[in-house]
């Protein structure tokens, strides 16, 4: 994507697929069965150092946080530096969905009166 997000798309699909099928060898335990999709309709992006991943669905979009990349973070200035860029791409991220929110209920607005 462009400034000011500059996320990477890391997946994307149109529909929901790739149901996962119970294999009897590997689970002869399992009492439940419960349908299970490897992945669902929508988007998920990721910022280039991989801190962050959005998950961009028809109805929500979620901001994740990627905690594997502080477990070799012995420095707690490193930390530190890694929360604050996080917290960068949270505010910018929030800040530009809300433009596209706005937008788009403008237009609408606009569409509706005309």
């Amino acid at each position: 994507l462009a400034p000011p997000l500059e996320f990477h798309f890391v997946y994307a699909t149109q529909e929901v697929a790739f149901q996962v099928e119970d294999v009897k060898e590997l689970t002869p335990l399992k009492e439940k069965r419960h349908d299970l999709f490897q992945r669902l309709k929508g988007w998920v992006l990721c910022d280039a150092d991989g801190l962050c991943l959005v998950a961009l669905r028809e109805t929500a979009a979620y901001f994740y946080e990627n905690r594997l990349l502080f477990s070799d973070a012995r420095d707690p200035r490193i930390h530190e530096e890694k929360l604050e860029r996080i917290e960068e791409l949270r505010c910018g991220f929030y800040r530009a969905t809300d433009q596209v929110l706005a937008d788009h209920a403008k237009k609408s607005a606009h569409a509706a009166q005309t």
